[in-house]
């Protein structure tokens, strides 16, 4: 009797071992892996939230620790966590070793939940979009990487978008990150190279995504934060921005404008900051936080006539931090360095909604 239990004791530690292998590895590195996709966490309220983009990894990584000492809820990447420079998936993956090795990255990952999407540095480079040759392997990296769990729907979907709802009415925070990456249609091309410039009839999110996200905006949130990875309102630089297929920023605006509640767009990939703002008449200001990059920015003037306040050109990051009882949603772009504000503008969620 005794030998049966000391087998049965050892089969089931064995099972438990090999079938929980693969979450508790999963959760080894993400504290965010415990929240699936798609799903509202009523008892988790948020208020204090980090986002940015552009993580060169070679490059100073203290401002893990500078956010941290913020106590952000949660926090928004917004692509270009690492720069692999490649299509190749044996680099892609490199890449993400390199950078789950970097110490405060590490501590800071099992420590606030993390919520990511891509740009073209690690998804594939040259702007491969939906004709990425290992578009389905540099998924799966991603997802590996950022500890999703197969029980997440990104992990049997096509792309890496996702949504999670925070909070109970009327605290409720909707994040929505899209993917720009997986299902995009190729730049127009001259003389053999990308060229940037405005195409109709051309899709960014693809049909899947676009009837997916039309559907989360109909859920209820008193604040919707929008993580798109590119710019969404600024529109007159010559760089990659959704004003490059017109047809898909004019359906995202009118899409937000009848949502209700608050919107934010969140944005990165220009190594520069800025906040852009369009004012319709008789309805609530959109805003567009640009935050990139965390550790290398660029000099030099870039004409956007959306932007209020300054071109921000020094490494930072962004931080939204909601006052609940004064009704006041305060953005601020924050110093790498030390955290201090470099930006600010606050919107007042008590007005009529959008």
């Amino acid at each position: 009797m005794r030998i049966m239990n000391k087998y049965y004791l050892l089969s089931l530690l064995f099972l438990t071992t090999f079938l929980g292998a693969e979450e508790t590895n999963a959760s080894s590195l993400h504290s965010s892996s415990k929240f699936l996709s798609d799903k509202i966490y009523e008892s988790q309220t948020i208020s204090q939230i980090a986002f940015g983009s552009c993580n060169k990894p070679k490059k100073d990584q203290g401002f893990w620790d500078v956010i941290s000492r913020k106590k952000p809820d949660v926090m928004l990447l917004l692509g270009d966590n690492h720069y692999a420079e490649s299509t190749n998936p044996k680099k892609l993956k490199k890449a993400y070793d390199e950078l789950a090795n970097i110490a405060q990255y590490k501590e800071f990952s099992q420590k606030v939940p993390t919520f990511p999407t891509w740009d073209n540095h690690d998804y594939g480079a040259k702007y491969p979009g939906r004709l990425h040759p290992h578009a389905e392997e540099s998924e799966q990296l991603f997802l590996e990487h950022f500890s999703i769990p197969k029980s997440d729907p990104r992990q049997h979907r096509k792309g890496i978008y996702g949504t999670w709802i925070f909070g109970k009415k009327p605290h409720r925070v909707q994040v929505i990150i899209l993917d720009l990456m997986r299902f995009r249609d190729p730049f127009q091309k001259r003389n053999g190279k990308d060229v940037f410039t405005p195409q109709s009839g051309k899709t960014l999110m693809g049909s899947e995504q676009w009837k997916w996200f039309e559907n989360q905006l109909k859920k209820d949130a008193e604040v919707r934060i929008i993580g798109s990875g590119i710019q969404v309102l600024s529109n007159e630089h010559s760089w990659r921005r959704w004003g490059m297929f017109p047809d898909e920023r004019k359906r995202l605006l009118q899409v937000i404008d009848k949502a209700k509640g608050t919107t934010v767009l969140l944005s990165g990939d220009r190594h520069r900051g800025e906040i852009s703002v369009l004012n319709t008449d008789g309805k609530r200001p959109l805003f567009d936080v640009t935050a990139s990059s965390f550790n290398l920015c660029y000099p030099g003037k870039e004409k956007n006539s959306l932007r209020v306040g300054e071109l921000i050109d020094q490494a930072h990051f962004g931080w939204l931090d909601i006052d609940w009882g004064k009704g006041l949603l305060k953005i601020q772009l924050l110093s790498s360095e030390n955290g201090k504000p470099l930006l600010t503008n606050t919107v007042d969620l008590k007005k009529a909604p959008r």
